[in-house]
């Protein structure tokens, strides 16, 4: 039973997450009139933190095999 995503896997939605924070952080700083540097660096963070947190589990979760009845 294979209940652990590989690393590689974990690296790309981690990434992913990172990523799209990113462009997010840029689209809120340019509403909110912050520089977008620092909405870049934040979403980026926000990204990183939401995918390590709550991606990462739940495709671990989400792949986990049931076991099979006899």
């Amino acid at each position: 039973m294979k209940n652990k995503l590989s690393g590689l896997m974990q690296s790309v939605i981690v990434g992913v997450a990172g990523i799209a924070g990113q462009f997010l952080g840029v689209v809120i700083a340019r509403v909110i009139g912050m520089a977008d540097g620092l909405g870049i660096s934040i979403g980026m963070l926000a990204g990183v933190m939401l995918g390590m947190n709550f991606l990462i589990p739940y495709f671990e979760k989400r792949n986990k095999e049931e076991p099979e009845d006899n």
